[in-house]
């Protein structure tokens, strides 16, 4: 009984070795949101997968042979799209897995068999004709996407958390949200009444400080201008007391 239990043991260790070993040495990089602006510069080839997908598990040991095989050349990596819609909807990604090429900013698609020497060929030839502007990702059309998708699921992940945590009803929730939107609106607005009474005010302030230096340095070229012994005033107009006042 010993001898088998130290057996046991001796086999689990070697096979928590392997897993560990196995899982430290893979190339592929997982990828997220906060990573997106990586793979704008250098050589990229990301693949869009869903844990779900049976085709994307099949092409797992493939595609680790493939980050294994461009190594230092290119990088290879991965994103779920189903935990990031917002980088995926930027992407012309229309089933899973979907892998596109990243080089220098241009964009490809890759649409050939799903074998370690044709994704190879593909990563590092870029003979594929690129994206179009309005297909890019880096594109202002993929950024608006990007954006739109990000507040959309921000907006109904918040409503879930408050029906979750509240107990309250759809109805109920989406009348406090558009209350919150209503008080940010006015909020914007005063604080926008209130950055231009002081943009205003500071343009009135160096306008009277202009004419102000103005106004002296006339009166000034007017002391200048009577002659030594003159009397200070002349008719109705006193000098001294126009400068006196400054």
């Amino acid at each position: 009984m010993a001898r088998i239990s130290s057996a046991l043991l001796a086999a689990l260790a070697a096979l928590f070795a392997c897993l560990v070993g196995g899982v430290a040495a893979s190339n592929v990089i997982e990828l997220d949101t906060k990573d997106f602006n990586q793979i704008a510069e250098g050589n990229w080839l990301v693949e869009f997968y869903a844990p779900w997908c049976g085709h994307c598990r099949a092409l797992a040991p493939t595609y680790e042979k493939v980050a294994d095989a461009l190594q230092g050349e290119v990088k290879v990596a991965k994103i779920d799209g189903t935990a990031h819609p917002g980088v995926m909807g930027r992407f012309p990604v229309r089933g899973f897995p979907t892998i596109f090429s990243i080089r220098g900013g241009e964009v490809r698609q890759y649409r050939g068999t799903r074998t370690e020497q044709a994704m190879v060929k593909f990563a590092t030839s870029g003979a594929d004709a690129p994206l179009s502007y309005w297909e890019s990702p880096f594109g202002p059309l993929g950024m608006a996407k990007h954006y739109l998708i990000t507040v959309g699921n921000g907006i109904v992940n918040f409503h879930k958390r408050l029906v979750y945590n509240t107990g309250l009803t759809g109805l109920q929730v989406w009348g406090v949200a558009a209350g919150a939107v209503v008080c940010l609106v006015m909020f914007a607005i005063v604080i926008s009444g209130i950055v231009s009474q002081n943009r205003r005010y500071v343009e009135v302030r160096e306008q009277l400080t202009a004419t102000d230096r103005a106004v002296r340095g006339s009166n000034q070229g007017a002391w200048e201008t009577i002659p030594t012994g003159a009397p200070r005033g002349c008719g109705n107009h006193a000098y001294v007391a126009d400068l006196t006042t400054v």
